[in-house]
């Protein structure tokens, strides 16, 4: 996700957030096929933008926080964060929308935002989602609230995204992971 949205940055730094209920299985070692990277990713997703405040971030992922139900993992709802260049830490014995407990900044410095900084509620991130989350589904609300001026669709389908990084980064020298097949033309 991140490597596709670069160039859309804008200069800003950038984070990205997926829900965890939207990744469905397990990419094994060895060779992998669309089909498998379809039944990681099968809703047809595509890469979506927006610029959001420190606080709206922790805001989306106290969202995601949110349904932890440490008791019972399997009862916890789908729309746990999975994130880069970001890290958190949460507490789920607080109430829900004050579990969060740190949130840091990890990707490239850039401008006056360090790599290891807190985020900061005042300055704006670009955050790299998928198209379900942008427009509020798992209730991530404070996506779907943005005006439309801070968002937009990057129409990169996600599993398309995948399978081109896969295909890209990996090879028979070097890789667990190998791409065999493309579907995608």
């Amino acid at each position: 996700m991140l490597e596709k949205s670069e160039p859309f940055a804008g200069g800003l730094p950038l984070v990205a957030l997926m829900n965890g209920g939207g990744i469905r299985a397990s990419i094994q070692p060895g060779f992998v096929s669309v089909g498998e990277i379809i039944t990681v990713l099968p809703f047809g997703n595509t890469l979506a933008r927006a610029d959001v405040t420190g606080a709206q971030l922790k805001t989306a992922i106290e969202n995601g926080v949110s349904q932890v139900d440490t008791a019972n993992p399997s009862n916890s709802a789908g729309r746990f964060p999975q994130v880069a260049n970001l890290t958190f830490t949460f507490d789920p014995t607080l109430p829900a929308g004050s579990r969060v407990t740190a949130l840091t900044y990890t990707g490239p410095t850039v401008g006056d935002v360090m790599t290891g900084s807190p985020i900061d509620p005042a300055k704006t991130y670009r955050l790299i989602t998928n198209s379900f989350l942008i427009t509020g589904g798992d209730g991530y609300t404070v996506l779907r609230d943005l005006p439309a001026s801070q968002k937009g669709d990057l129409a990169f389908d996600l599993a398309q995204v995948v399978n081109e990084y896969i295909g890209a980064n990996f090879n028979t020298t070097h890789a667990p992971v190998l791409v065999r097949e493309s579907a995608f033309g």
